[in-house]
């Protein structure tokens, strides 16, 4: 009787192994060994639509060589004041938050904006790993380092979501840093796919999260599986990190609520929570609910016609779907700003 058991014993394992490897290499397809060029029916601004704000191109290269591409945006009359690093999240470039870029060059930041790996402008057949985005944010430092008239001002990095998380885990190795502001990063590149692609997958967590360690392993070597509860633990950089309480892509209670006990005891970090807003915290409530409206829920009678989409995209009033909440973008000014006082005062 009990070899019986223990062989059923032995038979589950091995098949819940066997299943959650399948599972996880399913999840790992989703996400990565492809391009995100950004919707092809969406309306991404661009420069030409902000008064006053001026696009120089820009490319550098990565750490494997490949180009990466975006552009030096400031605002025509503004006198710059420091650099700033925008580094974009996941499913387009950085044109789909030129809004916010627009905003920062208007208050006085020289904004370097690009495209990591595989994404928007830039070269990469595909996208390999969230762990891609720290080696894009270092190369983009490195360019900045060498040309004389980006490296002399402060510099600052700003990214949200897969962006928040390469700019945290870049933080450690670049102790000259002004100051850094990520808005709902996850803590792992891992666990961010689980969560994502299975949502509550309880006792299962760690076998999933072990294939995707593995598989990420396999592509980063020592790069690979970045944690950013770690990397706050090794910087002393000012740094402003903000969550939403309805997040349904990045959630609150498995990454900001964690990262945000990791850093309770450091001082050089603030931790801003909004209980009501979603992924886009920088968002006004009537941009995030025509996001949800609008582009969560397009009609089925038009999602595989081409012309039909097309159509119903350009309807879209894309000035309130990038409409931003003046508060929360002075919450980033005002720390900016006394990042910048420390910065001075040194």
């Amino acid at each position: 009787m009990v070899w019986i058991i223990i062989t059923i014993g032995i038979t589950l394992i091995i098949a819940a192994t066997v299943a959650t490897m399948i599972a996880a290499r399913r999840a790992d397809r989703h996400f990565f060994g492809k391009r995100y060029n950004g919707n092809p029916f969406v309306h991404y601004f661009e420069a030409k639509d902000f008064p006053g704000l001026q696009a120089q191109p820009i490319s550098f290269p990565s750490s494997s060589g490949i180009s990466l591409r975006g552009y030096l945006y400031h605002a025509k009359g503004v006198q710059v004041r420091a650099l700033t690093v925008f580094v974009h999240g996941l499913g387009a470039g950085h044109l789909a938050y030129t809004t916010e870029i627009n905003f920062l060059a208007n208050s006085g930041y020289l904004v370097l904006a690009f495209d990591m790996t595989g994404c928007g402008a830039s070269e990469g057949n595909a996208l390999l790993g969230f762990d891609q985005g720290p080696l894009d944010v270092s190369a983009a430092l490195r360019f900045i380092g060498s040309q004389p008239r980006l490296a002399q001002f402060p510099v600052f990095l700003i990214g949200h979501s897969w962006g928040a998380y390469s700019v945290i885990n870049a933080l450690p190795n670049y102790p000259g840093i002004a100051g850094a502001i990520a808005v709902c990063g996850f803590i792992s590149g891992a666990s961010s796919v689980a969560q994502s692609f299975f949502g509550n997958f309880g006792f299962l967590s760690p076998l999933l999260s072990g294939w995707l360690w593995l598989f990420n392993r396999k592509r980063f070597g020592r790069n690979a599986n970045q944690n950013a509860r770690s990397a706050l633990q090794k910087t002393d950089c000012p740094l402003l990190l903000l969550y939403g309480g309805e997040d349904k892509i990045v959630r609150y209670r498995e990454n900001g609520a964690r990262i945000r006990k990791a850093a309770e005891k450091q001082d050089n970090i603030k931790f801003l929570y909004f209980p009501h807003k979603g992924h886009n915290v920088y968002l006004s409530d009537r941009a995030e609910k025509a996001l949800q409206t609008q582009l969560g829920n397009i009609p089925k009678a038009i999602r595989k016609d081409k012309l039909a989409l097309q159509k119903y995209y350009a309807s879209l009033d894309y000035k309130l779907l990038t409409e931003e909440d003046m508060s929360v973008m002075s919450e980033i000014t005002k720390f900016l700003d006394s990042c910048l006082e420390g910065f001075f005062a040194k």
